[in-house]
This record gives structure tokens, C-alpha cells and sequence, in this order.
């Protein structure tokens, strides 16, 4: 059935316009069209069989609909309420009639221009073959298509023209709708968010995605400055994200969030586009891209031809934003918008510009970094960033649009200029965001945790850009200048060792305006709920991130002044956090402790002239004693802790302590004396009836001495451990102790593993063999209430069987036996 033939059965969706108004074929098509989408989106039983109808519409049509769907956006406002493709005097009659509508204002107006015809308008020319967002089997017959009809060229500049058609009517159409509020009226101080004629988020979204597609397609031979034009757009100064002269402050926020918006789907569409690789349609991309590239190359298409693969798009666009230019002498006049209108005028920084040189190839750029788009959008996020309202309200406002802001500016930090995203002003006010998290984290009246509020989310957006700027591709000794250049160690010792003071303030931030704001910093990485966890585990990805780059330079010039105080700065942070009572905050850390132990065991003599202490000490003992006390309050289970690795919560910190184990196994391997050391005033620590001693005591004490072997080496780590005249006594006590009549299943489990482990002291110790053996077969194991506990002691009953051999099991036999025939054939109740 096609979409006609569908309509004729749903004439009561119809819209409030009658067909006399209709004096044309085209027009009536409209009309049955709006008919058809607007049933389809009734839900009515009968819907699904609307939908399929226009699906086989849009497959059905060469262009996808997209003359048709830009014919309904103008119908309902789009693109000022009229020019451009014509269409008859009846829609120059319905046109007249929506603009006297519009005139009217008000809710009706806005309820009609975003209605759902509009937004399924939207959708459809945004999956047309405009934007090559097919198939690559549609893509090449629309290809045979365009070649046997007519030109290539021809449909190529059809294409053209129509995306150019689309900016002017999203530009104009996004001007009116944001200008409406630059004049005072008696709502301006009404929240925009609640008027009833303020832009839908989802088509605030929408919008942004098409501007990006055809920034995408576009920019920079037919669209040369597509971001300042969108600024214009929105009536956003270029430079100056608060200079907004509109009575409300809302509206001034709305299009500076639908700025963000626009920067993130670039981001998305261009740098980033993850989401089309998810898409089974793109599956064979690169195969696509490489075949129609060359066929577009025959054809003459160019650079707007439906030849080019969407990768070399957007590796134009993206060339472009950074200012890679090819020039020749005689240029296209296609450098300049079609449109001549707010999209179309021409910029010095972008004139004679034909085509982008791929930076791959080496090329340089053609215009200075700070006169490039990129460097724009920084600046502008950098503003938007900095920059508070005047009251509460406008400061709630402004807070949270500065969270989306970092947020979009860590995705361009990643391959914008290095020497602008290291911009001072730019590294100043990511720093004091970082600082600018909310001091503790309250209870709400649910007994539930608070939400973390806008300053504690800039907080953490602002950590992950200069995470974004560290984490940069160059060799090692640019990356530890780029960390001298960012002072991260510092600032973060400065922002932690001022929190501990109410009184202190960091330096004030000067704001676009020229004003001057102080803000209290707080970043106590140390008492826990000082300041809210999200911010505090991001400062500690920052130092996890930092650290690692910092080691890698440290060990090319340890003798570097600077690199030695950033070394101890980074020691000091690595630790603080490792210590921090949060999974979250102390896991973040692991990699950086870790890789600082690996440094200490290959270059301990520069760590011990650098850093080390005093006389007697070196960092092979400073270092690993100052983690060894930290691993033993982390590697502690909580007293509610029930040992279910089934629970998501309790497998989460048994993942988190298994990694604490490796960095214990690494120490161990560092300094043996010093981690047996400390196993020792661990155990002296517990009374001396340890089946007294609380759960987690034990276990973390007997987790360390099973651990213990794992570091040692040679291997095997066990017989190297009992080599040991000091490890050997602390295992032969263990036994001797009543340990094994501990009321915790876990613990019992954890001692009968450490006894397997270390089974060569029962081989020579046939007391302590009774002792086991008689724990294994009694109560305690294979006769123990819990299931998990009889399970586990029948497979540790074996291996310690084989390791301590016949001949000393010979007269243990008859105990074995008889604990394992009451497991067998227990005695039948009475």
C-alpha cells in the first residue's frame, strides 16, 4: 500500500486546514503526508501499518523525502516563516496562513513549529542520502542511479544545494526562536525553561546532530565558518561567553547550552564517532569508503560528490578545525556559503581555501593556532567555564552550564593544539574548578547520600581535561616537560594542604567580565567526607594519570631539580590517596604505587640520592614501610562484611583487594625483611587467643602470611619463605595456636590454606600434621555446619595428602578415614 492510498484511510488525523487550500498536486501530496505521520504517531492499533507505509515512502523517493520534509518544516515556522522553493499559490496561501499563526505568538506557535510532523522531519533528512547515512549497498545504487539518469556532478550539486537550503532554515529558524527573547517583556524574568515556548531538549538535540552532519559534509569548501555562524545564530558573542546583553539570564543560558549541544554533536559526528561503528550498516566502512572515493574521483563528483567516504570528511573537517589548509592559486568560489545570508558570509582566515591537507602526510598548518575554530571553541568553553551568574538563581544556571561546558571541552583538549589547550588561562581555570568541589557530603532526609552538586561535577570534568591534556601522544621527555609546564603535583598539594584550613581561599579567578571572584578550595584528599567522594576520586584518576607519565620521565633524568620535587610531590599524593577509605578513590592509585616500586627496584641508587632519608635508610625501606601499614587498614573487610563474591557491592571489593594482594606481592619482592617485619607486628598485634580476635583482624594477618610466598623468589615463593628461620616460626605458631577453633568459617578456610601452602613444615613436624590433619577430618572441616566449608577442606584434604607424601600420612590413615566415612555415611537421625 503506498503513502497515498494509506492517507485516504486516515483522513480524521487530518490537521485544521482544509483541502480547499490545496490547489495543487504537490500540495495535496504534503497533506497526505502530514496525514500519514501524524497517524503514525497516534498509537492507535493501527499505526504500525502509517509507519511502514512512510518507511517504504522514504525508499521509494530518490532523495529519501528530503524536499518533502523540508517543505513541512516550513510549513510550520522553519527558515522564518517563508522564502526559497516555490510550490504554487497553494503553498504560498498555507505559508501566509502559518505566518499569520506565527504572528499570534505565543504557545501555539512554538506547539506547532516543534510538533511531532517537525520533529519526524528532522529525523527523516537527517538518515537521508544527504548525508550518506545508508548502507554502502544504497549508497551504490543511488550511485547507478544518479550515473544513468543524469551527471554525477548534477546530483552532487543537487545534494549541495539542498544541505545549504537546510542551514539557512536551522540558522534562521534558531535566530528567531532565540532572538524572540532578546527584548525585555513582562516574562523575561520567568525561568525559560518553563515557558511554554521554549525549544524542546530533544530538538535542541536534533538540531545540534544535523549542524554537525553538515559541518561534516561541508566545512570548510561550501561552509567557512560554520561555528562562529551558529554563535550568531544563537545571538552568542564570539568571544565572550557571559557577555549576553538579554533581559533574562535564562534565555542567555539556553543558547549557550544549545551551543554545548552543537560542540558536542561535532564532537560526535567528527572526532568521535563511535556510535556509527555500533551500526551494522557500516560494517564494511572502509571498504566503502576506499570504493567510492575512487569512484567519485571518475566522476568528477568532487569534493561534495556522493564518492567521498564519510572518514574523509571528516578527517577534512577535523584538518580544518586545526588550520590545515591547501591553497592554489586559482581557489573555488564555493569557499563562501551559497547562502549569503548569517551562514554565508566569508572570513580572511578562511579565504581561497579549496581543499585540507591531511596532517598525516606532515604537512603544517596554514593559519596560526590562535586564529583557528578550534582555538574559538576553546575559548568560548573556556569563558563559559569561568564565568557566574550575578544571583542564586542565575549562579545555579551558570554552574551547571559550566559542568557541560568542561565536559565538551575534554573532547577537544585530546587533539586541539598543544599550545592551546596548555594555555595558561585555559590550565588556571581548569585548576581552580578542580578546587571548587562542595565541602563534605551531607544526608538527605531518606537517610540517602546527596547528589553531587555542579560545583563538585566541574570539579571532576575539570580533572578529566587536564587528564585529557597529560594524556596527549609525545615521547617521554616532552610529556615531563609538559608536566612541569602544568605544575599538576603542586597545585594538587597546594589544593589538598588548604583544605585542612577554613580560613584559606585560593588566589581570586578573574572572570570574562573583569570582575573578581574568590572561591574557597577544597580537595581534602585526606579526612574522608571532607569533600564529596566523586571529586576526590577524580583528583585521584588526575594523580594516577600524572604519576605514570611522570615515573616514565623520572627514569630518563632522576637529576632533574624539577622532576625531583614533582617526584616527591607525586609520592606524597600517590600515598595520601592509596590511603583514602573509598574503593573508588584508593583503587585509582594502584597503578601509579605499583609502577613507583618497579622504579625503586631498577634504580634504587637514584631514588636514594634524590629522595632518600637519612643515613641509615633508603627508599627500599622508606617507601614500602610507609605502604605496608596503608595495605593493612585497605586489605581489611568491613565487620558487616559476609564474604557472598556473589554480591555485585562485596565482588567489587574483593576485586579491589586482589589488587591490593599484587602490590603487597611486589613489595614483598622488594624487601622481604621489611614485609616479614611488619607480618610479625601484625600477629603480635592480635591477642593471644586468636579465636577470640574479631573476623577481619585474623583474616588480613593470615592474608598476609599466605601472600607472603607469592613476592619471594626464586620460586618455588613457599620453600623460599620457609628458607627463612623467622617466616618458618611465625607458620609453626600459627599451628600451634587455636586458630583453628576460630567461630568464622572464612577464617578457618584462610588457615587451612595457609597450612597447605606451607605444608613442608608438616612434612617435618609430624605434631603439627596431627594437629591439622585432626582439623581437616573434624568438626572444624569436613564435619563443619556450612556447606562451602566441607566442600573446600575435601580438595585442601587432598593436595595436603600428596604434598606431605606417604610416608607421613602412614599414621594419620585411620583419623583421615574415619573423618571422611562420617561425611559419607553420616549416622541417620534418630
Amino acid at each position: 500500500m503506498s503513502c497515498q492510498q494509506q492517507q485516504q484511510h486516515h483522513a480524521s488525523a487530518d490537521v485544521n486546514v482544509d483541502d480547499d487550500d490545496y490547489d495543487d498536486e504537490y500540495e495535496r501530496y504534503l497533506r497526505r503526508l502530514e496525514r500519514a505521520i501524524t497517524h503514525a504517531m497516534s498509537g492507535s492499533s493501527d499505526s504500525i501499518i502509517s509507519s511502514r507505509a512512510l518507511d517504504d515512502e522514504v525508499r521509494l523517493r530518490p532523495d529519501g523525502m528530503t524536499r518533502a520534509c523540508v517543505e513541512l518544516l516550513r510549513r510550520r515556522g522553519w527558515g522564518g516563516g517563508g522564502g526559497g522553493g516555490g510550490g504554487g499559490v497553494g503553498i504560498r496561501r498555507r505559508r501566509r496562513r502559518e505566518e499569520e499563526r506565527m504572528s499570534e505568538g505565543g504557545a501555539a506557535a512554538a506547539a506547532l513549529r516543534y510538533d511531532g510532523v517537525a520533529f519526524y522531519a528532522l529525523s527523516t533528512i537527517q538518515r537521508s542520502s544527504m548525508f550518506y547515512h545508508s548502507s554502502p549497498a544504497r549508497r551504490r545504487q543511488l550511485l547507478d542511479e544518479d550515473s544513468s539518469s543524469s551527471s554525477s556532478s548534477s546530483s552532487s550539486s543537487s545534494s549541495s544545494s539542498m544541505r545549504d537550503e537546510l542551514r539557512s532554515m536551522i540558522l534562521d529558524t534558531m535566530y528567531d526562536h532565540y532572538s524572540d527573547y532578546s527584548s525585555p517583556s513582562p516574562s523575561s524574568s520567568s525561568s525559560y525553561a518553563a515557558d511554554a515556548t521554549a525549544m524542546p531538549k530533544f530538538f535542541e538535540t536534533k538540531i545540534s546532530v544535523l549542524l554537525a552532519l553538515l559541518v561534516r559534509e561541508d566545512y570548510p569548501t561550501r561552509w567557512a565558518r560554520p561555528f562562529a555562524d551558529v554563535m550568531d545564530a544563537l545571538g552568542l558573542a564570539a568571544v565572550d561567553a557571559g557577555a549576553v546583553e538579554r533581559p533574562s539570564y535564562h534565555a542567555a543560558a539556553a543558547a549557550a547550552g544549545a551551543y554545548v549541544s552543537f560542540l558536542d554533536a561535532v564532537s560526535d559526528e567528527i572526532v568521535y564517532p563511535a556510535s556509527r561503528c555500533r551500526d551494522r550498516d557500516y560494517e564494511n566502512d572502509d571498504e566503502n569508503d576506499a570504493t567510492t572515493t575512487t569512484t567519485s574521483t571518475t566522476a568528477g563528483g568532487g569534493g561534495d560528490g556522493v564518492g567521498v567516504g564519510d572518514r574523509t570528511r571528516r578527517e577534512r573537517a577535523k584538518d580544518a578545525l586545526r588550520g590545515y589548509y591547501h591553497r592554489h592559486p586559482a581557489s573555488s568560489s564555493s569557499s563562501s556559503s551559497a547562502d549569503g545570508g548569517r551562514d554565508g558570509g566569508n572570513d580572511p582566515a578562511h579565504d581561497d581555501v579549496d581543499d585540507v591537507a591531511s596532517t598525516a602526510g606532515g604537512g603544517c598548518p596554514t593559519l596560526p593556532p590562535e586564529r583557528t575554530d578550534v582555538a574559538l571553541i576553546l575559548g568560548w568553553l573556556l569563558d563559559a567555564i569561568v564565568v557566574r551568574g550575578d544571583d542564586d538563581d542565575d549562579e545555579e544556571l551558570s554552574s551547571s552550564l559550566a559542568v557541560r561546558a568542561a565536559a565538551a571541552l575534554g573532547r577537544y583538549l585530546s587533539w586541539a593544539d598543544l599550545r592551546l589547550v596548555t594555555d595558561r588561562s585555559l590550565v588556571s581555570a581548569l585548576l581552580d574548578g578542580l578546587g571548587g568541589a562542595t565541602s563534605g557530603r551531607g544526608v538527605g532526609a531518606a537517610g540517602e547520600e546527596e547528589d553531587p552538586t555542579n560545583g563538585t561535577m566541574l570539579a571532576v570534568e575539570c580533572a578529566r581535561c587536564l587528564g585529557e591534556i597529560i594524556g596527549r601522544g609525545m615521547d617521554e621527555r616532552r610529556k615531563v616537560a609538559l608536566l612541569t609546564e602544568l605544575g599538576i603535583f603542586g597545585a594538587l598539594c597546594e589544593l589538598s594542604l588548604s583544605s585542612s584550613s577554613d580560613a584559606t581561599t585560593a588566589p581570586d579567578a578573574i572572570d570574562a567580565t573583569g570582575g573578581r571572584r574568590s572561591r574557597r578550595r577544597r580537595l581534602d584528599l585526606v579526612t574522608i567526607d571532607a569533600t564529596q567522594i566523586e571529586a576526590v576520586a577524580a583528583a585521584a584518576e588526575l594523580v594516577n594519570v600524572s604519576g605514570l607519565a611522570l615515573v616514565q620521565g623520572w627514569e630518563l633524568d632522576a637529576h632533574s631539580p624539577s622532576l625531583v620535587v614533582q617526584m616527591g610531590q607525586c609520592v606524597h599524593l600517590a600515598l595520601t590517596c592509596l590511603a583514602y577509605d573509598s574503593i573508588d578513590v584508593s583503587g585509582a592509585v594502584i597503578d601509579l604505587v605499583s609502577r613507583i616500586l618497579v622504579s625503586i627496584e631498577r634504580r634504587g641508587e637514584e631514588w636514594n640520592v634524590c629522595l632518600g632519608g637519612g643515613h641509615d635508610t633508603t627508599m627500599r625501606d622508606e617507601v614500602p614501610n610507609r605502604i605496608l601499614p596503608i595495605l593493612h587498614v585497605r586489605m581489611r573487610y568491613p565487620d558487616d562484611h559476609r564474604f557472598d563474591h556473589e554480591d555485585e557491592m562485596e565482588a567489587d571489593e574483593e576485586a579491589y583487594r586482589a589488587s591490593l594482594r599484587k602490590l603487597y606481592q611486589r613489595i614483598v619482592n622488594l624487601n622481604p625483611r621489611a614485609a616479614l617485619s611488619f607480618v610479625g607486628t601484625c600477629l603480635g598485634n592480635l591477642p593471644r587467643s586468636l579465636s577470640s580476635a574479631s573476623a577481619p583482624d585474623v583474616e588480613v594477618a593470615l592474608r598476609l602470611v599466605y601472600h607472603y610466598a607469592e613476592g619471594r623468589r626464586p620460586a618455588p615463593g613457599a620453600r623460599t619463605a620457609l628458607g627463612d628461620g623467622t617466616f618458618r616460626e611465625i607458620v609453626v605458631a600459627l599451628h600451634r595456636s587455636d586458630v583453628a577453633f576460630h567461630p568464622h568459617w572464612a577464617v578457618l578456610l584462610l588457615y587451612y590454606d595457609v597450612a597447605v601452602r606451607y605444608s613442608d613444615v608438616l612434612r617435618e613436624d609430624p605434631e603439627s600434621l596431627t594437629l591439622v590433619l585432626g582439623y581437616l577430618s573434624g568438626n572444624g572441616g569436613l564435619r563443619h555446619p556450612v556447606t562451602r566449608v566441607r566442600c573446600r577442606c575435601c580438595y585442601l584434604l587432598l593436595r595436603l595428602i600428596k604434598a606431605v607424601g606417604a610416608k607421613a600420612m602412614r599414621p594419620h590413615v585411620e583419623a583421615v578415614v574415619d573423618g571422611m566415612q562420617l561425611l559419607l555415611f553420616p549416622p541417620s537421625p534418630a
